[in-house]
């Protein structure tokens, strides 16, 4: 939770970092000197439906046009790896305004914008541009935006963006770490695997790649088969409790059920240990797992390699929003 500054903040530049994921878009920004983080849930519905104020439920409006952002649900117009996607926009648009309104900011600002794409984009520069394009459509002066949000108005000018890939904010957080080292890093999202093999600490943009294990993906799959085979159908905190152990399904058939989510994760393991065992000698690399799914796997990937140890990020949610927002600084220093 970020501190609200009280009193108003006049400044001409507001630099913010944004991690769009499938389930969450995570941000890092600062306030006085102090870093902060915000987190929403990457999701939109038209129109206003809140009754009172939900913690994490925000209403706004873009243009006339109202939205609904964060209500926990999956959508299946975002369980897709393309970050210009409207849905990533508007949660994007929309944790700006957060953080605008969490550091006291008034006025209009102009806004400097990293925005994180997966490898497989990055690699290509129409990709870039495309992404570039999504926020600034004026590339001298800006584009400016006009919202409400939670019943507030706030403009601001997005001047830059800086596009960063996947692990681009692991890498140059923990560069020092990879020195002299061979690390296959595992950024376990919310659709996506990614590998990225650092060999004595340069990355191998050739040595990479991807899959669609992510833990969305795996619950939407649990969720799914379960309809089709017992018609029930779960939600997404009792199969997520299930997969954790902390609590396995009751009720109509729960043997059958427990043994589909079972099976299933077993599944998604195989194929992640596979693909890594596929990119580099496992025995000539250390392993380093980050993002939000990662503690879900990490037992399982290192029983799967015989017991191999297997470190996690020191913050599995924001560490790479945190290091891109780093290279974000560097080149625009406030």
């Amino acid at each position: 939770m970020v501190n609200v500054v009280t009193t108003e903040t006049l400044m001409s530049s507001f630099n913010i970092a944004v991690d769009s994921g499938k389930f969450n878009t995570k941000a890092t920004f600062e306030v006085l000197g102090i870093e902060h983080t915000a987190i929403i849930r990457t999701s939109k519905k038209a129109g206003h439906h809140s009754l009172e104020n939900v913690e994490g439920i925000h209403e706004i409006e873009i243009n006339g046009d109202k939205w609904t952002i964060g209500e926990e649900e999956i959508q299946s117009n975002n369980l897709k790896q393309e970050k210009s996607t409207d849905a990533h926009k508007i949660a994007t648009l929309t944790i700006i305004c957060k953080a605008l309104k969490a550091s006291g900011i008034r006025g209009k600002v102009n806004i400097n914008l990293a925005i994180n794409i997966p490898l497989s984009e990055f690699v290509l520069e129409e990709e870039k541009d495309a992404i570039r394009k999504l926020y600034i459509q004026d590339e001298v002066n800006g584009t400016d935006y006009f919202m409400i949000f939670d019943g507030e108005e706030f403009n601001f000018t997005i001047k830059n963006v800086l596009v960063a890939y996947e692990t681009a904010g692991i890498v140059a957080k923990y560069r020092p770490t990879f020195i002299d080292k061979n690390v296959v890093i595992l950024d376990c999202g919310g659709l996506n695997v990614t590998y990225l093999a650092v060999e004595n600490g340069k990355v191998r943009f050739d040595n990479t790649d991807s899959n669609l294990c992510g833990s969305n993906k795996l619950v939407r799959d649990i969720i799914k088969k379960v309809a089709k085979q017992h018609r029930r159908t779960l939600s997404e905190d009792t199969v997520m409790k299930a997969l954790k152990n902390e609590k396995a399904v009751t009720g109509a058939k729960a043997e059958e059920i427990n043994a589909i989510i079972k099976s299933t994760f077993d599944k998604y393991v195989q194929v992640i240990v596979d693909d890594l065992t596929d990119l580099v000698d496992i025995d000539e690399y250390e392993v380093l797992m980050v993002g939000g799914s990662s503690p879900l796997y990490r037992e399982a990937v290192s029983k799967a390699l015989g017991g191999k140890t297997i470190k996690l990020s020191t913050n599995q949610i924001f560490d790479n929003v945190q290091g891109v927002f780093k290279g974000l600084k560097a080149k625009f220093p406030a």
